[in-house]
């Protein structure tokens, strides 16, 4: 039972999956359904290997929302296959929160029975019986499209998720103001500061850093370079 807001990763890595870690894909459990951060490759495969193929579907047929924080394909490739499973399981819409690249990608491929939002134009509302949830969108620096968000879940908890960006270059700090959680790319250790600025990638330190400028209750960090076991 959800009483606040829950969080699974199917994923921690970056680039390519491997055999310790796959790449992005987070799931946000809350009392009314699921929210999806990025769906990178075998995300469906990650989701039945823990929960089971019956109650995978369950999550999958009360999906919400799916929010993508950008087009490499580390966070987009499970995508496809994910929004497929839903269409089979239930007829029920869902909107898919993008950039135009990945809107116009997706319906090249077929009907998925989605509703596209494009996160450049807009914010997300949902009130799902009762259950308010608010997504924030807005850009970083990493490539062009490129987003972070925070989920505001009964104007009580709020999530704060970094997406892949050079946090010493933006303003996500500012954007986000505070939060319960943070989640945040720590792609590489603080000795290689040059190559994360250089890749717009954010270190450990620097994470952890975004998270005590926010008051964050809780850090996680995520999207580490395949280098690290």
């Amino acid at each position: 039972k959800i009483e606040s807001f829950g969080v699974t990763f199917f994923g921690t890595g970056c680039n390519m999956p491997t055999k310790l870690r796959n790449v992005a894909g987070i799931l946000i459990h809350l009392k009314e359904g699921y929210v999806v951060f990025d769906a990178g490759e075998g995300f469906v495969g990650q989701l039945y290997r823990r929960f089971g193929r019956e109650n995978g579907e369950e999550v999958i047929k009360k999906l919400l929302f799916v929010f993508t924080s950008h087009s490499h394909g580390d966070h987009v490739f499970g995508l496809h296959q994910l929004l497929e499973t839903h269409q089979q399981l239930t007829k029920r819409r869902i909107p898919i929160l993008a950039d135009q690249q990945i809107i116009d990608d997706l319906k090249s491929r077929g009907d998925f029975n989605v509703d596209y939002k494009n996160r450049e134009e807009e914010n997300y509302e949902l009130n799902e019986n009762g259950c308010e949830i608010i997504l924030n969108s807005f850009p970083v620096e990493h490539l062009e499209g490129s987003h972070g968000c925070v989920l505001t879940i009964e104007n009580k908890w709020r999530i704060a998720y970094s997406g892949d960006h050079s946090v010493v270059k933006d303003d996500f700090v500012e954007k986000v103001g505070n939060c319960d959680l943070l989640i945040h790319e720590a792609s590489f250790s603080d000795d290689m500061e040059n190559e994360a600025l250089d890749r717009n990638h954010s270190t450990i330190g620097q994470a952890i850093d975004a998270g005590k400028k926010l008051s964050a209750k809780f850090i996680a960090l995520t999207h580490f370079s395949a280098r690290y076991k």
